[in-house]
């Protein structure tokens, strides 16, 4: 089998957040002015103060004396950082995120050497891992049974029949992603995020309005490319004897089909989950022209929801586990998956979702995209 070589053409369709696990804090890293967070660079940030501190007379000692423990509003206040610094070409700063952060700090975005935010393939390697494990699980009907006693690894028993015994023999050796090219910091956007609902928080009108996070994202609308390979080798000669992957390549190859289904599957899921809530209409609204992108898919082409906040059922076999209403519950309760109280055999799950606000409204998912699979020589 000659190698199988993919351009993925990737169009965000709702803000996503790769986090690098870092929180920015406000003082230290960023500062909030005139409707933006300007986010610093500390070296030419520095540098500058030693710079303006320097024009006074004083000694390299005596500044870093008086700085020490200085926030960047102790800077502004003490004159060495002014208005002039903060506009969009500032050399001062990084960039900046229109919006203002509704905590003290924010979840860093992945960005390269360069300051560049992209998508790693890891992340989408990730994502496709689960499309192919759903998709071959309905292929092979497999049971549930006999899953792990660890939370863990709860899935490895199916997953070592699905992809191979251990990762040498994992049939996505066979599927090579790449990172995406890197994308300018205008793309960066900063979102609040809502964990919706979160009982025990409550508006002052009565309603749960749970809880806000601020998170950076590549913004809606950004355009990525990543490269996307199947290693042909593997399916042939000595590795294919070795390897037994079989007619397991044509799940690879069925990545686009098996990935409209799922993206299909879960766009119901959530559209029926919000029409049962009185406060998701602006979500109802969103999935509702997700639906119709999804429609007018090509050939090629598959929804997929990606990265942080995309929750358990963008990450596991989801609705599969849930078909034995009494076995899942007792998963739930083995594997201690919610700390919910009083849970009937039946009742939804997850019961929360992480979403966008906007105004008082949760309004957007967070990770989708579609996929535009080119072939490339």
């Amino acid at each position: 089998m000659k190698d199988v070589k993919w351009m993925a053409h990737i169009e965000l369709l709702s803000p996503l957040h790769i986090g690098t696990g870092t929180s920015l804090l406000e003082g230290v890293d960023w500062i909030q002015r005139d409707g933006y967070a300007y986010v610093a660079d500390q070296n030419a940030l520095l540098e500058a103060v030693f710079d303006r501190a320097g024009e006074e007379g004083r000694s390299d000692a005596m500044i870093a004396r008086a700085i020490a423990g200085m926030t960047l509003n102790d800077l502004v206040d003490a004159g060495y950082l002014t208005k002039a610094d903060f506009t969009e070409e500032s050399p001062l700063f990084r960039y900046r995120l229109k919006g203002d952060p509704a905590m003290n700090q924010m979840s860093e975005q992945i960005k390269d050497v360069y300051g560049r935010p992209y998508l790693p393939g890891s992340s989408l390697k990730g994502a496709l891992r689960t499309v192919l494990a759903v998709g071959g699980a309905t292929v092979r009907k497999l049971r549930f049974d006999r899953i792990g006693r660890s939370r863990s690894w709860a899935a490895q028993p199916v997953e070592r029949e699905l992809f191979g015994r251990n990762p040498n023999y994992d049939l996505l050796r066979a599927l090579q992603v790449s990172d995406s090219g890197p994308l300018s910091p205008e793309h960066l956007g900063l979102e609040r995020v809502n964990i919706y609902p979160t009982a025990g928080q409550r508006t002052r009108y009565g309603r749960q309005r749970g809880l806000d996070l601020d998170v950076e994202t590549l913004r809606r609308g950004a355009i990525l490319q990543a490269p996307i390979k199947i290693e042909g080798y593997l399916f042939s000669g000595q590795a294919a004897r070795e390897l037994k992957f079989g007619e397991r390549k044509k799940w690879l190859l069925s990545l686009p089909r098996w990935g409209r289904w799922m993206a299909g599957q879960r766009i119901a899921d959530e559209i029926e989950f919000f029409q049962r809530r009185g406060d998701g209409q602006v979500v109802l609204g969103f999935y509702g022209r997700l639906a119709q992108t999804w429609d007018g898919l090509g050939e090629n082409e598959f929804l997929l929801q990606v990265g942080w906040g995309t929750g358990w059922l963008s990450k596991t076999f989801g609705k599969m586990l849930q078909g034995d209403a009494q076995a899942f519950e007792r998963m739930v309760r083995d594997y201690r998956l919610t700390m919910e109280r009083g849970r009937q055999p039946g009742d939804p799950f997850p019961r929360s979702r992480h979403l966008v606000r906007r105004g008082e409204h949760p309004a957007v998912p967070l990770g989708w995209m579609k996929v535009t699979l080119q072939r490339r020589e």
